[in-house]
């Protein structure tokens, strides 16, 4: 009896050691991937910091875009109300102008070389009035004209800077964002974009 008992304890003291080996082993696997995963979670976490300030700057981006944008906008709606203005300006000048230009040409056909020397000085007052008349209308028309000419070129400008704008906020807010896949309203520029043409077409 004394001899089995001798005989099993150096057994099941070496399946304890293996054991022990074992769950240190075991331990140190699950530290190496407790510690693996701590590095991670860090750098999962930076990236994530880091993607919360692009989209913040692309949102800040795209507000600053879209304030430009209704800038615009408003500057073409009165541009266009005041190129309306100036449209409706000539149109009553040029009325003008064909009503009073008939009576203009046939004085000056009822005008002869001895007339200068004739007693009716009333009549050739009134027509030199009516030709200096004649010839005001004429400048402020020409005036109006190269005021209304200057105004179409600007609305023009503004018009294609509008567009170059929009395409802007369309590159800054979808080109850039895509590699972090956030997407912002396209609609909201789309119809600021169309609103705006409309107004100035």
């Amino acid at each position: 009896m004394s001899i089995q008992t001798s005989v099993l304890v150096p057994s099941s003291g070496q399946s304890l050691l293996r054991q022990e080996q074992r769950s240190k082993h075991h331990q140190g696997q699950l530290e190496s991937r407790i510690y693996n995963d701590a590095v991670e979670f860090q750098r999962s976490r930076a990236h994530n910091l880091q993607l919360q300030r692009t989209v913040g700057e692309l949102q800040y981006h795209k507000v600053q875009m879209e304030a430009s944008l209704a800038h615009m906008a408003e500057t073409c709606r009165i541009m266009a109300r005041n190129l309306e203005l100036e449209r409706a300006k000539v149109h009553v000048l040029d009325s003008r102008l064909s009503e009073v230009y008939p009576s203009i040409e046939g004085f000056l056909r009822s005008l002869t070389p001895t007339e200068s020397k004739d007693p009716k000085s009333k009549d050739e007052g009134a027509n030199g009035h009516l030709l200096l008349e004649n010839q005001r209308q004429q400048e402020l028309i020409a005036s109006l004209q190269s005021t209304l000419q200057v105004r179409e070129e600007t609305i023009q400008g503004l018009k294609l800077q509008l567009e170059q704008t929009v395409q802007d906020v369309r590159l800054s807010s979808f080109g850039q964002s895509r590699p972090y896949s956030f997407k912002l309203d396209e609609s909201k520029d789309e119809s600021s974009e169309e609103s705006c043409l409309e107004i100035i077409t």
